[in-house]
């Protein structure tokens, strides 16, 4: 069995979770969901593979303006990283999989990348290596493969995945990939039960993402290759060259890859309690319960309101006969947002920046 390489992808900005994420530090470093951050819980999820499998430490791509966040996370939890690769400029998932798969492919042409996001909550981690297990083969035979999630609602804010014809057990031949659909397809898709959600969790050998690449996104896989090539040791870090990578087309993997690769595969269903933690309601949905005090913080009091996230980072917070609201307050901004509009927030987060107070996002 070839060897596994997980590669952290941590430069997400989480404008979804402001104000409390912010460009100085993101979801992926803030705890919200447990005492880990996501960041720290996903590096703990990297080191705890099956003793079955030949599995390195983990690689980490994150925004240069972080590498502190990423020292700490990882000094926090114990992890040596084998890297940390720094961008001096986000360019999205597409040009992070270019610049993993040129790192890995250099120590190991036989390697087999798993890429995964640093802010996702995934609870149960035996079965999320199970599934990742159920990929590797078809990684290894040249199949660029994905994990879908098995949907619990008729959710409208995921892409979704159709699965085809089987390839091994639990991985499957992609039918189609789909966008962000409109509640009656959602609920279509729920219905049909070969439809699943688009994790964004990748598992793919390093030169044949290269050669897909090459066929399908050119553009971006010679800008991130002389990205990588041009680096320079920064503490210990790589940080990739920013004129080579201003370059690249700002894509994600799904559309630059993807969508086009007659190589995609699936491993479906996958049910690990995943969540992308992509909104406050997310977080309201995680802690199951309203926050009426914050330990080490000011209490928050409620008169006839129900159905609330309230969260304090100081002042006293206090809501009269309101329901289903976000009420997140920090130093130097209050966020108010009705949960079924929370997915809004990060148009407000661009306001800002457009209205001249790039300060506060």
């Amino acid at each position: 069995m070839a060897k596994l390489y997980p590669v952290i992808m941590s430069g997400g900005a989480g404008t979804r979770l402001w104000p409390l994420s912010r460009q100085s530090k993101p979801k992926q470093y803030i705890e919200l969901v447990g005492e880990r951050t996501f960041f720290e819980q996903t590096l703990q999820r990297c080191t705890a593979a099956p003793t079955s499998m030949d599995v390195a430490a983990p690689s980490i791509i994150g925004a240069q303006g972080h590498r502190a966040h990423i020292a700490a996370g990882c000094r926090k939890v114990g992890v040596q990283p084998l890297a940390v690769i720094l961008e001096p400029t986000a360019r999205n998932t597409a040009v992070v999989a270019s610049v993993a798969a040129r790192h890995i492919a250099e120590m190991d042409e036989n390697g087999i990348i798993l890429m995964l996001p640093a802010d996702h909550h995934i609870p149960d981690i035996g079965g999320f290596w199970e599934a990742v297990q159920a990929g590797m083969a078809s990684a290894a035979i040249g199949k660029v493969v994905t994990l879908g999630i098995a949907p619990t609602a008729a959710e409208t804010g995921y892409g979704y995945i159709r699965r085809g014809a089987r390839l091994a057990e639990n991985c499957y031949e992609v039918e189609r990939f789909t966008e962000k659909p409109d509640a009656e397809t959602a609920a279509a898709y729920l219905a049909d039960g070969e439809y699943f959600w688009n994790a964004g969790i990748f598992l793919f050998g390093a030169k044949t993402m290269l050669a897909e690449m090459d066929a399908h996104a050119s553009e971006v896989k010679d800008a991130g290759e002389a990205a990588y090539a041009r680096a320079e040791q920064v503490e210990g870090a790589f940080l990739l060259a920013r004129e080579a990578l201003e370059t690249c087309p700002s894509i994600s993997l799904d559309y630059a890859v993807m969508e086009k690769t007659r190589l995609a595969a699936v491993v479906a269903p996958v049910s690990v309690g995943w969540d992308d933690v992509g909104s406050w309601a997310a977080i309201d949905r995680l802690t199951q319960e309203n926050r009426l005090e914050q330990p080490g913080h000011a209490r928050i009091l409620q008169l006839d309101g129900k159905s609330n996230y309230i969260l304090s980072r100081g002042r006293m917070v206090a809501a009269v006969g309101v329901e289903n609201l976000i009420i997140v307050e920090t130093a130097d901004a209050v966020l108010i947002v009705p949960k079924d509009r929370a997915q809004e927030v990060s148009r407000l987060v661009k306001q800002l920046k457009d209205s001249g107070h790039a300060d506060l996002s």
